[in-house]
């Protein structure tokens, strides 16, 4: 009997049984509802307002050379370290690698095709711009989308092709989620350049390049609120100001300081993977950066088209009228 009643306390009732049964099937329900929401909202996610920039032409060429540099420049530095990093996978490098204590010979592949990737989308971009520079006469950042309204081609997964391009669209340079998104970049490279500073300081006794990682940081963490905090209102020139500063440190972090400093210092090279997670990481808010200024000022070109066509359209004789 004892054992009855204290089965009977501890085990649930089957009124009991029921209600946790109810309950857990509501808040799935409302979980799912959730998340329903979530992505309707995401595939119809909107471009920000108040995106016009009004840039000169002096301006845009500006910018035009410098993103077209930056391309270039960034495809032969991504070239030249995939090809110093096959290098050393040579047996007549192993000596080498081992004094350095550097990273072991065989995880270099996937660095070499990480970087060889990223000069080839680089060269790509590049690419791009000047062709159909070419091809319009004018200094473009890519294809003008025309007055012609495309034919959508049917996929056999429509709702997760709303939803890619919904969300491709939300967290891009004209997206509503671009601040969230510039706001995780920011924490991760924050955290990247804090433990690389964190090592450089063991690794490397030169005043001149702990201070400049210092300084870096410090820039990183205060620019972008800065901006956020003049241009407010101007939702346009406060993205292309803030990835054009983004594009600035870390090129120099990523680029420059190591460039400079390899001439003296071995330790710039990696030495574990958490070592070429924080080198490769400026190499690739490089690429998101440029991708970003070209999404906005390409956008601004559009929508205010020249006076003039886009094309040049060669003359046709006309033939002498016969008497």
């Amino acid at each position: 009997m004892n054992v009855r009643k204290l089965s009977g306390l501890l085990l649930p009732t089957q009124q009991a049984r029921r209600q946790v049964l109810h309950h857990v099937s509501d808040q799935a329900e409302r979980l799912r509802a959730r998340a329903n929401s979530l992505v309707l909202e995401i595939s119809h996610a909107r471009t920000a307002k108040k995106l016009s920039l009004h840039l000169r032409p002096r301006t845009i060429r500006i910018y035009w050379v410098l993103v077209l540099f930056l391309h270039v420049f960034n495809a032969v530095c991504s070239g030249f370290l995939a090809y110093i990093y096959h290098y050393m996978t040579s047996p007549v490098m192993d000596y080498y690698v081992q004094i350095v204590r550097m990273m072991p010979q065989e995880n270099y592949t996937v660095i070499i095709y990480l970087y060889a990737v990223i000069g080839a989308i680089h060269v790509y971009n590049a690419t791009n711009m000047v062709f159909y520079s070419f091809s319009y006469r004018r200094l473009v950042f890519g294809k003008m989308k025309g007055l012609r309204i495309k034919t959508k081609k049917r996929s056999r997964f429509p709702g997760l092709n709303r939803f890619a391009s919904g969300f491709a669209r939300a967290i891009s340079a004209r997206g509503e989620w671009f601040d969230v998104v510039l706001l995780i970049r920011k924490v991760s490279e924050l955290s990247a350049q804090s433990v690389q500073a964190y090592l450089s300081a063991f690794l490397i006794g030169s005043v001149w390049v702990n201070q400049t990682f210092a300084v870096i940081i410090f820039l990183n963490a205060i620019a972008h609120a800065v901006i956020h905090y003049y241009l407010e209102d101007k939702v346009g020139l406060r993205r292309l100001y803030s990835s054009a500063v983004d594009l600035v440190l870390d090129f120099t972090w990523g680029i420059i300081i190591p460039a400079k400093a390899t001439l003296e210092f071995n330790q710039f090279f990696m030495v574990s993977w958490l070592d070429a997670v924080t080198t490769t990481l400026p190499y690739l808010n490089v690429l998101s950066g440029l991708r970003s200024v070209r999404i906005l000022i390409q956008h601004d070109m559009e929508v205010v088209r020249p006076k003039s066509p886009t094309k040049i359209q060669p003359s046709v004789r006309q033939k002498p009228s016969q008497m």
